[in-house]
């Protein structure tokens, strides 16, 4: 399980994807570090219920949106420098977790 600094439960991992050889490997973002013009792009069907989150660095939640397509303009959103993790979220489960820069 996934907690916040807060303690909230923001998600599980998925025992059956593995990090390193399953879904992590199939999203990545594009450029790194980020400009207004970065993708985050996903390279295998996504589910209905997917969700993409951001939190900076510290945990605190600075994006978040349902998943519709397989490319999302992640660079437009960001607007202060720093650290940033993203989580893909499919039934509940982390199934990616990368992280990302804004200078």
């Amino acid at each position: 399980k996934i907690y916040n600094p807060k303690g909230v439960l923001i998600g599980t991992y998925a025992v059956e994807k593995k990090f390193g050889n399953g879904q992590n490997d199939k999203v990545h973002i594009s450029p790194n570090p980020i400009t207004d013009v970065s993708f985050i792009n996903i390279d295998y069907a996504i589910g209905s219920d997917a969700m993409l989150n951001v939190s900076d660095i510290s945990g605190r939640m600075v994006y978040s949106q349902k998943v519709t397509t397989q490319q999302i303009p992640i660079g437009k959103f960001i607007k202060e420098s720093g650290l940033y993790i993203y989580y893909l979220i499919e039934k509940g489960n982390i199934v990616a977790v990368r992280k990302f820069s804004k200078p």
